[in-house]
């Protein structure tokens, strides 16, 4: 593998749109055919499905360890080395991802790699081996994945696996390959505040934090529940939306918050 270096913007279309992102660099001086360069001196270059991407719908971007770039598409789970794309596909193999639309990522701090498919389930991959290994949700197992539909994953600091789903929120203890499931209850305000679970963020703090459907949540470790912020019509210092889709702490301890109506 050609050692990244550096950094390279990334423009990827989606769907007549284009995402723009960093990753290192490692290609040679002379230009390719769809660079664009702009007066800044700022070099985007467009990485295609006619360059080896398994597909032009990309949802999720990784840099691991040892500088590999992965992306989740629709169609596929894709490493880049810098010049050649390693596409990971579904086959009858129980060693095989699970599924070929992929949604999130995340490596763990033993150098594993998490994968969220939908619906596909929970996929972690082992660089060392070259295998995946996958957890389902188990109808009649009520601590397997809730569902199978896994659209945003963290590693927390104590080294669980936080995976939000489209039926709730599932938290893997890997020592016991376990989950500990949180869903809606109307019953209870401290719940989950909506099935879907778009983001989940842990803090310097190590607060951790879940963007749903119906607005940000603080988990309360003390209780096992949640704090929930939600937009108010009648106050201007509410969140601005209950749809959240992003969240960061910045360096000065400011904590923004991506949401459907402004950020």
């Amino acid at each position: 593998m050609k050692k990244l270096l550096r950094f390279l913007l990334v423009i990827i279309i989606v769907g007549g749109a284009f995402l723009s992102l960093f990753y290192p660099l490692s290609r040679s001086s002379a230009q390719p055919e769809h660079a664009i360069n702009y007066k800044n001196g700022i070099r985007f270059e467009r990485l295609l499905v006619e360059d080896g991407l398994p597909n032009a719908t990309v949802l999720s971007i990784l840099q691991d360890r040892d500088g590999f770039m992965w992306f989740a598409t629709a169609d596929g789970l894709a490493r880049y080395d810098g010049t050649d794309f390693t596409v990971f596909r579904y086959i009858e193999n129980a060693n095989s991802l699970s599924n070929n639309n992929t949604f999130c990522l995340v490596q763990s701090a033993d150098g594993l790699l998490w994968i969220g498919t939908d619906p596909g389930g929970l996929n972690v991959y082992d660089p060392q081996t070259g295998q995946f290994g996958v957890y389902r949700n188990d109808p009649n197992d009520p601590e397997s994945l809730l569902n199978d539909s896994v659209w945003s994953l963290m590693e927390a600091s104590d080294g669980k696996i936080w995976a939000g789903t489209r039926n709730g929120l599932s938290v893997l203890d890997r020592a016991t390959g376990k989950f500990k499931n949180y869903q809606v209850d109307s019953e209870n305000p401290r719940a989950l505040a909506a099935a879907v679970v778009y983001r989940i963020y842990q803090d310097k703090s190590g607060t951790i934090w879940v963007g749903t459907r119906g607005g940000l949540q603080r988990y309360a470790p003390e209780t096992d529940d949640f704090d929930i912020f939600t937009h108010n019509p009648d106050d201007p210092n509410s969140i601005s939306s209950n749809n959240i889709w992003g969240m960061l702490e910045d360096s000065q301890g400011n904590f923004w918050i991506a949401t459907r109506a402004a950020a």
